[in-house]
């Protein structure tokens, strides 16, 4: 079976992480930065400053970037080049091997030409409330045989680029009067039945923050690109979230904290939500050091990323809030983590560096919760689509609050908390909610997307809104519940405004139109819970289809072509997707 690639090929160490096409353009080469978030090496030009807020310029200029016109490494042979293999080295290095196709009556050869920069990513966003004030991309080069070395003083940062070839004959690294630099090697003609020339590229990106920790350990060791495609597809999908979690999203800030970004490339930034997900993925599925990397996780979320009092709406990789905003459930998934991290290790964490018991960083969280006076519900400025909120008041926020108050008081005793107050609340949370959000809709009564608690709702379901669709799952009703199952009928139907129309029509958001994997995902994990068989296997079949060969899934996808529209990079749905292949429960197991 031939799976189509979608996007560019990633991989990384957990410290550097790299993107690079099939044929051997290196697009980018990146890490985090304690100052500007993150730094790349890129040969994509630079994002205009002016286009800010303008969506389609966005989209344009990351749809560029999958393109080879971005590499900053670009191979010219005079027969076809591929990527045979990729991997990482202890010191940091990331390295491809690129194989020339041979010729059995001419010599062969192959130029590599370098045009990039060292710059900080523009975080060219949809709704950018935010942007960052832009600096400079001055990067000077400097060739040294077969090293070529490339630095950037506004970003402290360099990158040495080695490439190891047995060529017959090459000079190295050569700059011409245009300004270009190039390495060039050549090799006699290939006797028919043999394999072409191989070199190997070697890039290592060394910045301000470079922990001590030996990369002995990480996940990647070389990846073989001979895949089949074989596998199921949720299974695909589920293997390629882990590991691209693993070496380009969770990624070592300090020699005991991670940080977790949502992608790479497009935004490296860290949203609560979108980390909850895919440290739950690494829970659920164990493996090597799951618990270091979510433990680390744990450290730099209420240490580092929590000096200012709040998570806000987004974060760099430092720490320093990228998007203010308050967003509800922003607030609960770090709890939530902590609370599943104590289910699948059998252990609390260790806190970060200073800080006092988990029982009272938690109680301070939970006092920094905005509530509405008249109901105890939680408020928020934006709902998680991130959309200024039409009533304050979202109803799967607060399917989230009561989950983790239920949480809370099932470990009451080890975080040395009141398990009786917070059973007490769980209870009245949840008479509470059904009351605020149960509303006459097109069929009967359902549940509110939003309301303000004295009468004013909206009717809507939105691909975000996750604890909606989990509310069974997590206790919070039964499968059964009538009203639940009616809410979920009318999100996912064309009477939702949220819905997307088409051949793959299917529930998508306001935020970026098309239909949503995440939606996708809601779909697979009503239809199970009410045993619709032959619509979960088209969802699972849907999810299938529209995945990347690697496993990865974008943010949407044209409800009429099913062609991706946004996001080339994002670990969320398909690492939301891996958790439902595990368990549809999306609670972790102890991990023995």
């Amino acid at each position: 079976m031939t799976l189509s690639p979608r996007k560019p090929r990633d991989f990384g160490d957990g410290f550097t992480c790299a993107s690079y096409l099939n044929d051997g353009h290196w697009l980018a080469l990146t890490r985090p930065h304690a100052r500007h978030g993150m730094v790349e090496l890129t040969g994509a030009e630079e994002f205009d400053e002016s286009s800010r807020g303008d969506q389609h310029a966005v989209r344009r200029y990351r749809e560029n970037l999958t393109s080879a016109r971005t590499a900053f490494l670009t191979p010219t042979a005079s027969t076809d080049t591929s990527v045979l293999a990729h991997g990482a080295l202890e010191d940091g290095s990331l390295w491809i091997r690129i194989r020339i196709a041979p010729s059995h009556d001419a010599p062969i050869s192959l130029r590599l030409t370098f045009e990039g920069w060292l710059q900080r990513p523009p975080y060219a966003e949809i709704t950018d409330f935010a942007p960052l004030p832009p600096i400079s991309r001055e990067t000077s080069v400097l060739e040294h045989g077969h090293r070529l070395t490339v630095s950037s003083k506004v970003t402290e940062s360099t990158t040495e680029i080695l490439v190891e070839a047995d060529a017959a004959s090459s000079s190295g690294w050569v700059r011409v009067h245009d300004g270009a630099v190039y390495w060039e090697g050549e090799w006699p003609p290939v006797d028919r039945g043999g394999d072409g020339p191989e070199i190997v590229v070697n890039c290592r990106l060394f910045t301000p923050w470079d922990p001590a920790q030996s990369r002995a350990s990480t996940a990647l060791t070389s990846g073989n690109l001979d895949e089949t495609g074989e596998t199921s597809a949720l299974s695909r999908i589920t293997n390629g979230a882990h590991t691209y979690i693993l070496e380009c999203c969770a990624l070592r800030v300090d020699d005991d904290e991670t940080v977790i970004i949502t992608d790479h490339r497009l935004l490296p930034l860290s949203w609560t939500r979108d980390a909850y997900y895919m440290a739950l993925l690494l829970m659920m599925s164990g493996g090597s050091d799951s618990s270091g990397v979510v433990g680390r996780h744990l450290r730099w979320l209420w240490g580092r990323a929590r000096r200012d009092g709040a998570w806000m709406r987004s974060q760099l990789t430092n720490g320093v809030v990228k998007d203010p905003g308050v967003q509800a459930d922003q607030q609960l998934y770090p709890i939530l983590e902590l609370l599943d991290f104590r289910r699948a290790f059998g252990t609390w964490p260790a806190p970060p560096p200073g800080s006092p018991r988990w029982g009272d960083l938690v109680t301070a969280a939970l006092g920094d919760l905005a509530k509405d006076p008249a109901t105890g519900l939680l408020t928020s400025e934006e709902n998680p689509a991130d959309e200024l909120s039409s009533f304050n008041l979202t109803f799967s926020s607060q399917v989230l609050y009561w989950y983790v108050i239920q949480g809370l008081a099932d470990w009451s005793a080890e975080l040395n908390l009141d398990g009786g107050t917070f059973s007490a609340a769980a209870g009245e949370l949840l008479e509470t909610i059904r009351e605020v959000f149960t509303v006459d809709g097109p069929d009967g009564a359902l549940f509110a997307y939003e309301a303000d608690g004295r009468g004013g709702y909206r009717l809507n379901g939105d691909a975000n809104d996750l604890p909606t669709v989990l509310a069974p799952a997590w206790g919070f009703c039964t499968g059964d519940d009538e009203v639940w199952g009616r809410t979920m009928r009318f999100i996912l139907s064309p009477a939702n405004p949220s819905w997307s129309s088409g051949k793959f029509g299917g529930l998508g958001s306001a935020h970026t139109p098309g239909t949503w994997p995440l939606g996708d995902l809601q779909a697979y994990l009503f239809y199970d819970r009410v045993g619709e068989k032959a619509e979960l296997d088209r969802v699972r079949n849907r999810l299938g289809s529209v995945a990347a060969d690697d496993g990865l899934l974008p943010e949407a996808y044209h409800s009429e072509t099913g062609e991706w529209t946004a996001r080339h990079w994002f670990a969320w749905p398909a690492a939301a997707v891996g958790c439902a292949a595990i368990s549809t429960s999306f609670t972790p197991a102890t991990v023995r």
